[in-house]
């Protein structure tokens, strides 16, 4: 009875596997016997290319050993339409290397074809076609170039400085002994002629004498030239006036402030002897300021004389700070290769203290020719010597005495106004060296133009042109790169190279 059951279940199960077997035939006829015709079948001739760059061509799928991008199949033509043939072979990766049949680059990669042209409307030697696709996934993006004045915000370190026409230093006239010291520390706040240190000296005295037996002597000469030597050595007017009228003579001089301002340092104490010239003190008048400002070389030309600019400083958060540019140092540092520029600050109310560590900002504009200076600057009177020394009238500078003179005789306001020059986006241009590439898009659908022009300044996120493009072009603003490169590979001028011999369209030497 058990070997009957087995029996009957290999029969059942030989019976299942043959029924299998049959539908599993018939199902796969239903589906493979007649492929369905599409453009991604791949039919034993089928040829894959790159979409950036069409002289890559393979007999299956992969990648473009130039840009990596996955291989595409060619779309089926018309057999009426001639094949283009096959020009040469070049390396992927340089296209100076050529041969006349396949083979293997000097990197080991496999020498693409490059093929002749056939169409009647061959594109010149600075213009390339790319299809739809190709555009799609090349990103090309353009702008239009426009005519505008070209601002920005220069961002600067700086550091707040003592004003070195408002400082003093306070020395012996004559040898001597310091007696006594009012100003016994540095930083304290004195007013002009405040009294600061007591001197004692033999020699003071015997000049003192020699002054009264002059004046007994009633010899005009000597008493002259006693008098120049006392005020020389530091007596005023009026302390000699006394000498000579009481008569009586002392051996110390009491030496009073010069200005008013902030003593920054002390060189003696109480005791020492000092000689003819000797420091005793340094001071300072804080209620002006110098801000010391660091510019790039590539940078200077965008800085000049009363431009406005703005500072802040960690010790007074958001509380911004003004200030004028009144001096560019004429010397570019050799070795961090910047410039400083100067400008002055209003300090009244000393809150802002010398060493202080700033952001500056200064607000730039440029036209065709160069920086616009503020309008106001042209009709300022200003110090020859000492340009932060600035008047509304004519007068003479208060810290040499020269006669001011205007502005723009001095040349410190070249523009007050001037053209709008044309600007690009700053991704559009591909430098190299001393040349500046772009692509344009042209009115043929497709159809880009290489085009090396001359830029100006870089001001901001953009640059300014100045030969080669004009105002409502369209640049390429992303793609460049790309296009660049398929450039290259066709042999064609590009950023790597020009056609020598034949000037790039639109360039002015």
């Amino acid at each position: 009875m058990m070997i009957q059951t087995n029996k009957s279940t290999w029969v059942l199960l030989t019976l299942l596997l043959v029924i299998s077997i049959f539908i599993g035939k018939s199902i796969g006829n239903y589906f493979f016997k007649s492929p369905v015709v599409t453009p991604s079948t791949v039919s034993s001739n089928q040829t894959w290319t790159c979409s950036m760059h069409p002289q890559i061509r393979k007999n299956k799928e992969g990648k473009c050993p130039i840009c990596s991008m996955n291989l595409i199949p060619v779309q089926y033509e018309p057999t009426s339409k001639k094949e283009n043939k096959i020009k040469y072979w070049q390396a992927p990766m340089d296209p100076t290397y050529k041969r006349n049949k396949p083979g293997k680059s000097p990197m080991g990669m496999d020498l693409v074809p490059v093929f002749e042209e056939v169409d009647e409307n061959e594109l010149s030697m600075t213009s390339i076609k790319l299809s739809k696709k190709a555009e799609k996934l090349a990103e090309i993006q353009v702008t239009f170039v426009s005519r505008d004045y070209a601002t920005e915000t220069l961002s600067l370190s700086g550091k707040l400085l003592v004003d070195e026409t408002r400082t003093k230093t306070i020395s012996a006239w004559f040898p001597g002994r310091i007696e006594n010291l009012f100003i016994d520390y540095t930083g304290i706040s004195v007013n002009e002629n405040d009294h600061m240190a007591v001197i004692y000296s033999p020699d003071l005295l015997v000049a003192q004498k020699e002054l009264l037996e002059a004046k007994r002597s009633q010899s005009n000469t000597l008493i002259d030239s006693t008098r120049e030597k006392l005020r020389l050595w530091g007596l005023s007017s009026s302390q000699i006036k006394s000498i000579e009228e009481t008569g009586k003579v002392s051996d110390q001089l009491t030496i009073n402030a010069p200005i008013g301002g902030t003593v920054l340092k002390k060189y003696v104490s109480e005791g020492d002897y000092v000689k003819t010239g000797s420091k005793i003190y340094q001071m300072a008048d804080l209620s002006r300021l110098w801000l010391l400002a660091e510019v790039y070389e590539s940078n200077v030309g965008k800085v000049q004389y009363g431009q406005k600019l703005t500072f802040t400083t960690d010790t007074y958060p958001g509380k911004i700070f003004k200030g004028i540019v009144t001096f560019v140092d004429p010397v570019v540092d050799p070795i961090t290769r910047i410039v400083r520029v100067r400008a002055v600050v209003d300090n009244k109310n000393h809150k802002l203290k010398p060493e202080m560590l700033t952001r500056v900002n200064i607000q730039i504009k440029m036209g065709v020719n160069g920086v616009i200076s503020p309008s106001e600057i042209k009709d300022l009177w200003v110090g020859p010597m000492h340009h932060e020394e600035v008047s509304n009238v004519p007068g003479n500078c208060s810290i040499c005495g020269m006669k001011l003179k205007k502005a723009s005789e001095l040349g410190l306001a070249t523009l007050s106004h001037d053209k709008k020059p044309l600007l690009i986006p700053e991704t559009a241009p591909l430098i190299t060296g001393k040349r500046a590439l772009v692509y344009l898009k042209t009115d043929s659908a497709g159809i880009y133009e290489g085009r090396e022009i001359m830029l100006g300044h870089k001001v901001g996120n953009q640059y300014i042109v100045h030969h080669g493009l004009k105002e409502g072009d369209l640049v390429v603003s992303k793609g460049n790169f790309k296009i660049d490169s398929a450039m290259q590979i066709m042999a064609k001028p590009s950023m790597m190279q020009s056609k020598k011999g034949t000037p790039i369209k639109g360039h002015n030497h």
